[in-house]
């Protein structure tokens, strides 16, 4: 529905809320801890949503490397080290880097929301009573950081929040994203049936 829609844009919005300040009338001791508990159930849906997103682009790069319609990441994942063919090809090897580096980690760290236990999410707030000032920031998950710990030792310490980590999780789908389908225009041009110029075209009678 439009309302269920508007809530969950608001949650998003205020994804960019961690580590800024915000006027107030009067403080609200709740005000961030439901900020946080809403931005905790935000920040697990995009974990959940990335895996899957990464299981959706590998049919795509499963239908035109191996001519199946359906395919998993990880069993793409797997080719890349396992089919010989494919593991030698640019594509083959930038996967491979891909799941080592991002995406089975991610999985991992889904597995262990699923399974085990909720990656608690705390934060701090402030008061400038004088200036009429609210300041919360809302803690980056502690387990996520243990997890990519050598991935994020770019990012300074107090700039890890939920939102410096959510941001950087959908910058670097983003980039391997880009990646990832240019490897497999260039593979597809390498491993192409018809040679060039000889394509056989075909357009629906209008």
């Amino acid at each position: 529905s439009s309302d269920v829609c508007s809530s969950d844009l608001d949650i998003l919005k205020q994804l960019n809320i961690s580590g800024k300040e915000k006027s107030f009338n009067l403080p609200n001791p709740f005000q961030a801890s439901q900020t946080s508990l809403k931005q905790g159930f935000l920040f697990d849906s995009l974990i959940f949503n990335s895996v899957s997103y990464f299981d959706y682009l590998s049919c795509l790069i499963s239908f035109i490397a191996f001519e199946k319609k359906k395919s998993q990441w990880q069993s793409i994942a797997n080719s890349s080290r396992s089919n010989t063919k494919f593991k030698e090809s640019k594509l083959g090897k930038f996967i491979d880097e891909t799941d080592r580096f991002f995406v089975d980690k991610l999985t991992q760290y889904r597995s262990e929301l699923i399974h085990y236990k909720n990656d608690k999410k705390g934060f701090s707030t402030s008061f400038d009573l004088k200036n009429n000032l609210e300041k919360t920031n809302i803690f980056a998950p502690n387990n996520f950081v243990k997890k990519f710990n050598k991935e994020l030792k770019h990012i300074e310490k107090k700039e890890l929040n939920i939102n410096t980590i959510g941001m950087w999780i959908l910058d670097l789908i983003t980039s391997q994203t880009k990646d990832i389908l240019k490897e497999l225009e260039n593979y597809i041009e390498e491993n192409r049936i018809i040679e060039k110029g000889n394509e056989i075209i075909s357009y629906k009678n209008e």
